[in-house]
């Protein structure tokens, strides 16, 4: 039997959240908190003031072993949960209120909308977060670019 491995790193580049109308209080900060391949990584904190801009690249590494890489790989990417979360918090706590989310699979946050092909380039979307009842309006917007390099 021989093992493979398959090293696939995805690229998250955030550009910015809109929520038009929207103030929140001066005193707290808001970040963003991404989640892939059981892997948090949060962004700088940012005063509240609507359109959010970030400058935050977010990337995330992962090692499969299988004989068979491509069939393990995407069935992998199915079952992967992805989060993003906007979180308000004071200057230096971890935790803060949960202001808005989107949860999917990796699957669906690379491939979907386009053919698949072995090269999956930098490509922009734009995706809608679902609010909590923390946050006062109900539109709230989020683009981002992603980028899929798999290594066989």
């Amino acid at each position: 039997m021989n093992l493979g491995a398959c090293r696939c790193t995805v690229k998250i580049q955030v550009h910015h959240i809109c929520a038009p109308g929207t103030r929140l209080a001066a005193s707290e900060y808001v970040y963003l908190v991404v989640e892939m391949f059981n892997t948090l990584q949060r962004s700088q904190l940012l005063i509240p003031c609507f359109p959010l801009l970030f400058n935050d690249e977010f990337v995330f590494q992962k090692v499969l072993m299988s004989e068979k890489c491509d069939e393990n790989f995407f069935r992998y990417l199915r079952g992967c949960p992805v989060g993003f979360d906007l979180r308000e918090s004071k200057k230096c706590e971890c935790g803060g209120k949960l202001l808005a989310y989107y949860d999917c699979d990796a699957f669906d946050l690379l491939f979907k909308n386009r053919c698949y092909c072995d090269d999956v380039g930098v490509e922009t979307k734009e995706i809608f977060l679902k609010r909590t009842v923390d946050f006062p309006l109900m539109l709230i917007t989020q683009s981002f670019s992603s980028g899929l390099c798999p290594y066989y």
